[in-house]
């Protein structure tokens, strides 16, 4: 049975090919000297850092009047865009309602800037005043929940110092003053200077295994990217049928595995993050529905380990309705004892959590709760636990979740600074593809796979499940 992978270089071509077609064909391919795609690519870092560092000084160094004139440049630009996706509606029937929706949106936005020109900068303080406040609260909830647990950690007071940054940008937007701006340029200024740094690491110390730092978007911002990128592969599924082979890179093995997953499905959508270790896949999760409190957001932390990947993959595709993002990180010795010492200090807290029903049938007139992890132990062919102590006993999809799981597990082998907030499962997306990349980067694989690529098996009359939703 053929296994179908997805790759791609870049963020708007994909391709298709056969797994064996792929190490036939890189066989005698014509490779661009490494040592070239190197510099190229650090000059590439480099120059967009500096690029990002200018912005952050004119940001901070601009007038009023000059952020007038950018407000009214987006707003033309915002008139253009309407206008071309009008054309792009009379030209493609199948997808007009679309683009004159869109046109529509653009349009409307448009006209407000420029009727209301100060509105932008004002929604900047009150966008940023309510994102610092439920940062705030939820640092807070996370406080509580590790505290509950004997647990000293940070929260408290990064809850006390969100809570004040959130009191400043409402007192920005009462007094009419621009201190949103200045925080967008000094985020600017940050980015332009990780990348630099970055650069500079690739260039002087190629041969030391150091952590790449990348700063990552706030969680508002990167918890959509997941969805952004499932839409992108929908499209281009939906609206070609193109499958021949537009460029092939050859992927080298890799020792870890990170496994983000998108779906449109309710918090799906955000996204989630499993790993693969030496054989074995770890997922963290929710999946106990019957401990769900306060609104789903919070339960018991239970982790699910398997062998199978085949069998994990096919469940998450065919049950879950996701699309999965493979990459594949090449390790030191030193490395991989890091993952396997905090792999074996999970462990050592990790208790078999074996419920009854999952050991037969499910009845048609279960609890929907039921499903999820009837199906994950059942189809995915593996064992779920529970954890007796840790930040991990509560599951908080906020805070103690999938991706502090994996983060935890990683280690230091990456850095990502968190702007504000959280790491989310976009963070790590963006992440891995912009270190993907990169030539000298530790990411050296990356498959995609869909329910249009990998084969989940046909439709089944004595499907367990045909009855549940």
């Amino acid at each position: 049975m053929n296994r179908f992978f997805i790759h791609f270089s870049d963020f708007d071509h994909f391709y298709i090919i056969d797994k064996q077609v792929c190490i036939d064909y890189n066989s005698s391919m014509v490779k661009i000297d490494k040592k070239y795609q190197r510099y190229a690519d650090i000059a590439a870092t480099f120059a967009s850092g500096v690029f990002s560092f200018i912005v952050g000084v004119v940001v901070l160094k601009a007038d009023l009047n000059d952020y007038y004139l950018f407000i009214y440049l987006t707003a033309s630009l915002l008139m253009i865009t309407s206008l071309l996706h009008i054309i792009n509606g009379v030209r493609k029937k199948d997808s007009r309602k679309d683009f004159f929706v869109r046109a529509l949106i653009e349009f409307v936005c448009s006209v407000i800037i420029l009727t209301f020109p100060k509105i932008p900068l004002q929604m900047l303080s009150v966008i940023f005043c309510i994102y610092m406040f439920l940062t705030s609260l939820v640092y807070l909830i996370n406080y509580f929940l590790m505290k509950k647990q004997h647990i000293k950690d940070k929260s408290l007071l990064i809850s006390i110092l969100s809570f004040m940054m959130s009191i400043a940008f409402f007192i920005s937007f009462k007094a009419q003053r621009i201190l949103s701006v200045y925080f967008i340029g000094g985020y600017f200024l940050l980015w332009g200077f990780s990348m630099m740094m970055n650069a500079l690491i690739d260039l002087f110390f190629r041969k030391i295994d150091n952590p790449k730092i990348r700063l990552c978007l706030p969680a508002i911002i990167d918890c959509v990217i997941p969805s952004m990128w499932l839409n992108r592969i929908n499209r281009y599924y939906n609206e070609t049928k193109h499958t021949e082979i537009l460029e092939v890179r050859s992927n080298e093995p890799s020792d870890l595995q990170v496994l983000i997953h998108a779906s449109h499905n309710g918090f799906n959508s955000f996204g989630h993050v499993d790993l693969m270790f030496e054989g074995t896949i770890y997922s963290y999760g929710n999946y106990d529905g019957r401990s769900e409190r306060f609104f789903t957001m919070i339960g018991d932390g239970v982790m699910f380990k398997t062998t199978d990947r085949d069998a994990y993959i096919k469940f998450c595709l065919k049950r879950c309705h996701k699309t999965l993002f493979v990459y594949g990180l090449r390790l030191n010795e030193e490395q991989k004892q890091i993952v396997r010492d905090h792999i074996n200090q999970i462990n050592q807290i990790a208790i078999p959590w074996d419920p009854e029903f999952v050991h037969r049938p499910l009845d048609k007139n279960a609890p929907s709760i039921d499903l999820h992890v009837h199906q994950i132990y059942n189809e995915a062919k593996g064992k779920l636990y529970k954890f007796s102590q840790g930040p991990f006993k509560t599951y908080d999809v906020l805070s103690s979740n999938c991706v502090r799981f994996a983060d935890m597990i990683i280690g230091k082998n990456i850095v990502i600074l968190k702007m504000v907030g959280f790491i989310t499962p976009g963070t790590y997306l963006d992440y891995f593809e912009g270190e993907y990349k990169r030539s000298s980067s530790n990411v050296v694989s990356k498959d995609i796979y869909s329910i249009y690529n990998y084969d989940i098996g046909e439709e089944d009359e004595n499907d367990p499940y045909k009855d549940f939703d």
